[in-house]
């Protein structure tokens, strides 16, 4: 299966690391990256991400997954919510 991923970290480093490593694996597709969930959350809807990586060491973060978890659904549902 192939991910096509949305990524969430506030650390620079991390989101330029992380992209290099979806560079060398050909089942993920970065399609987007953040520094802030609210920023990812507002233009997901512009991709089709299957998977949602998100730092979770963040407090703003953690606050924000269930909005991602109802993305999802409705995307499963067929009916894509902007957020």
């Amino acid at each position: 299966m192939n991910y096509n991923v949305i990524l969430v970290d506030a650390d620079e480093a991390t989101l330029t690391h992380t992209a290099n490593i979806f560079k060398r694996l050909p089942s993920l597709t970065l399609m987007a990256s953040y520094l802030e969930s609210k920023s990812a959350q507002g233009l997901a809807a512009v991709f089709t991400p299957n998977l949602f990586l998100i730092d979770v060491d963040d407090a703003d973060n953690r606050l924000m997954l269930p909005a991602f978890a109802d993305y999802r659904a409705h995307e499963k549902m067929g009916r894509r919510q902007s957020f």
